[in-house]
């Protein structure tokens, strides 16, 4: 998605709502001594942060994002804990040693990259014998309206795992890509989310600007989106407007 999509407003309002998500994917971690912990895709560090409170103290938790508005924000905040840090990368070419990382998480990054099987070989790379990989994503095609017309919830999840998201289909993928790049699963979650309003799922979502979008880019006539917007209005007004999106959660190790 854009950056404008992504600023830090936006994963701190999400970040709240996958917060029984995060910290399942915080939960291998607890064991870790004198170890090297990496957030790739870190943003304003906010997981950076949970880890260092978390964890043990001898544990050096690593912050890691290309976007260097978010790791300033970043910093300013965790300044204060000894055992973090920041670092500006690209995912596909990380700045440590092969072999030098215990474990690595990261959230909601595979589904912005256009090179997720080149990222995940990078990865492999820097972990160590038997590290860990926890991978938090959303599945973008499984976004459900419970609403009457499916057509219009096939063309949003169309214009999103398509148009909208570099790699939108980064969920229902990644257990082949990390096979394929020679790690062992070892646990899967789904998680579902779900909105009971269409103010909150404008606010997790933005559900109206995607409306939108899809109409811009022709996923959606003029008429289907009038009446997708009329639609959505009348369900919210009369305590009925609902949708979901499920979100997948892999524990992985380096073979």
């Amino acid at each position: 998605m854009t950056e404008e999509f992504y600023d830090s407003a936006y994963l701190q309002k999400t970040g709240l709502l996958a917060q029984s998500m995060k910290e399942a994917s915080y939960e291998s971690f607890k064991c870790l001594r004198d170890s090297t912990i990496v957030d790739l895709g870190c943003g304003s560090g906010e997981d950076v942060y949970r880890l260092s409170k978390l964890l043990d103290s001898s544990n050096s938790i690593i912050g890691a994002d290309h976007n260097a508005i978010l790791l300033n924000e970043a910093k300013s905040k965790n300044n204060a804990r000894s055992n973090c840090q920041f670092i500006q990368t690209e995912a596909h070419q990380l700045p440590f040693a092969n072999n030098s990382v215990n474990a690595l998480r990261t959230e909601r990054m595979f589904q912005h990259l256009k090179a997720p099987y080149k990222t995940m070989m990078e990865i492999n790379r820097v972990l160590c014998d038997r590290g860990e990989i926890c991978i938090l994503e959303s599945d973008w095609k499984g976004l459900s309206f419970y609403h009457e017309n499916s057509e219009v919830e096939e063309k949003i999840c169309l214009y999103l795992t398509q148009k909208k998201v570099n790699n939108g289909y980064a969920s229902r993928t990644l257990i082949q890509t990390l096979i394929d790049c020679h790690f062992k699963i070892e646990k899967t979650q789904i998680f579902t989310t779900s909105f009971h309003s269409l103010e909150e799922a404008n606010e997790a979502l933005q559900i109206n600007t995607i409306l939108k979008e899809c109409y811009d880019n022709g996923f959606f006539s003029s008429k289907e989106y009038l009446d997708c917007l009329y639609s959505f209005s009348e369900l919210n007004a009369k305590n009925a407007f609902v949708c979901s999106i499920n979100s997948v959660l892999i524990n992985a190790t380096k073979q």
